[in-house]
Parts: C-alpha cells; sequence; structure tokens
C-alpha cells in the first residue's frame, strides 16, 4: 500500500504550470512551487536585454538629435519601455538628458511605469 500524502489536487481547470505545482498541502509550499528556477533562466536575461535596447536607442536618438541625423520614433522608445525597458528608460533619460523636456513624452513613460508597478505589486500578492 502506497505512503499516505496529505495533498490534494487544487484545482482541475488549466494552468501554465505543470501539474506537480497545483499538488500541494499547504499554501506556503503553493507559493514557492510557482517561482521556478526555470522562469529566472529565460525572463531575467529576457528583461536584461529588453533594458539594454531601450539604453541603445536613447543614445542613438540622443545622439541624432545632435547630429541633426534620422531620430528613433517617440513611439518606439515608449514601446520599449512598456515591454519592460522601462527603468533603463528613466536611467538613460537622466544620464543622456534626452527628452527630459518633453511633457506629453514623460507623462507616457510615468503612466507606462506606474501600470508596471502595480502589475508586479497585483502578480506578486497572487504569488507571495
Amino acid at each position: 500500500m502506497p505512503p499516505r500524502t496529505s495533498c490534494k489536487l487544487r484545482s482541475t481547470r488549466w494552468s501554465p504550470f505543470p501539474d506537480d505545482h497545483r499538488l500541494c498541502a499547504s499554501p506556503c509550499e503553493t507559493r514557492t512551487a510557482l517561482v521556478t528556477p526555470d522562469v529566472f533562466t529565460w525572463v531575467v536575461p529576457a528583461v536584461l536585454a529588453i533594458n539594454l535596447l531601450t539604453i541603445l536607442c536613447f543614445a542613438t536618438d540622443k545622439r541624432a538629435a545632435e547630429r541633426g541625423g534620422r531620430r528613433v520614433r517617440e513611439s518606439t522608445l515608449l514601446w520599449l519601455a512598456a515591454i519592460g525597458g522601462s527603468p533603463a528608460a528613466f536611467w538613460a533619460r537622466r544620464r543622456f538628458r534626452h527628452k527630459t523636456r518633453k511633457q506629453p513624452f514623460s507623462l507616457r513613460l510615468q503612466l507606462i511605469a506606474m501600470t508596471q508597478a502595480g502589475m508586479a505589486l497585483g502578480l506578486g500578492s497572487l504569488f507571495f
């Protein structure tokens, strides 16, 4: 006879996590099981790459603005911030002194960052 465990299937609905993450005896185990090392192996490098690309685009746009060359669209800079490059966008604005006085751009960048912070807090409260 197999040993008895207190684990029960929590939900029968679809989940992006493997089935073994839904089998837990306590909420503590559930929270730690959802943050797997597999997620960090691709999320962290992807976010770093997006942030580096954002810095590169801000630097390129600043250089083009100084030289009168072809500029990077504001929508491109905002999209890079929206997909995860907002920390780099804020850093690059200060570092290169670029797009700091342009009010619509600044407001949109701040709204993107606030939305991302709210989403991060919301997801954090679900998993931790």
